[in-house]
């Protein structure tokens, strides 16, 4: 099997960055990733002056849009049609509070599944009609979230199937087979880019759609094998 080729899919570095909702980004590095050897890499990032150590051939300019969605889609987009076998989908960090080791210990940990969480799988969502008001974390309740994410995926393609319920594991970091991304269309993914530029949402709306619809819009399965 071959090693997964790794997308990190909005990057930050400095100590004041923002998304363009405001919401605070923590400052991260991805000076890990360049000095490994084990795995090629693309970076995706909204800032014009990314550090010097990052070689330019290996970072992609994006719009400061969506949070991590704008990247991800980007990048699927752009290879649809000369895909790697595997890909992961990071973050910029090595280290996080949804992860239970650090992310190359995650990566080589890979069995080769169609999908492969690369987050502490503890850290589960779970969706449904009447899955309660209790806040998850800082950015509402299941069912508010529940909400934003099904009529999202309804904005974003009124013919998509729509899910009677949702569990995966949080946050977007993940490996995925090449066959599972081209299981949709190219102009699905294009769909659901053009919602992201095109809508009035919030940035942490439209990045919670994408991060909470991932799981099923890669296995078409409401919920994520523990």
């Amino acid at each position: 099997m071959s090693k997964p080729f790794v997308v990190v899919t909005s990057y930050f570095e400095h100590q004041n960055a923002t998304t363009s909702s405001g919401y605070k980004k923590e400052p991260e590095s991805v000076r890990w990733l360049v000095d490994q050897k084990e795995f090629d890499y693309v970076v995706y990032s909204p800032m014009y002056d990314p550090p010097n150590y990052i070689p330019k051939d290996k970072v992609i300019w994006i719009p400061n849009k969506g949070y991590d969605a704008f990247g991800l889609l980007t990048y699927i987009i752009d290879n649809y049609h000369n895909l790697p076998s595997h890909v992961a989908f990071i973050h910029g960090h090595l280290n996080g509070w949804h992860q239970d080791r650090d992310i190359m210990t995650a990566l080589r940990e890979y069995d080769g599944k169609d999908y492969f969480s690369l987050n502490d799988k503890k850290q589960r969502n779970t969706f449904y009609d009447g899955c309660g008001q209790v806040p998850e974390h800082s950015w509402g309740s299941a069912e508010l979230n529940w909400n934003w994410a099904r009529d999202g995926l309804k904005e974003i393609d009124p013919n998509f199937p729509i899910p009677s319920r949702m569990e995966f594991t949080c946050c977007t970091q993940f490996v995925v087979t090449k066959e599972r991304i081209l299981a949709n269309s190219l102009t699905f993914y294009r769909k659901c880019l053009n919602w992201l530029v095109r809508t009035t949402k919030e940035d942490f709306i439209t990045g919670r759609v994408v991060e909470h619809n991932i799981h099923y819009i890669m296995t078409h399965k409401e919920i994520e094998e523990p």
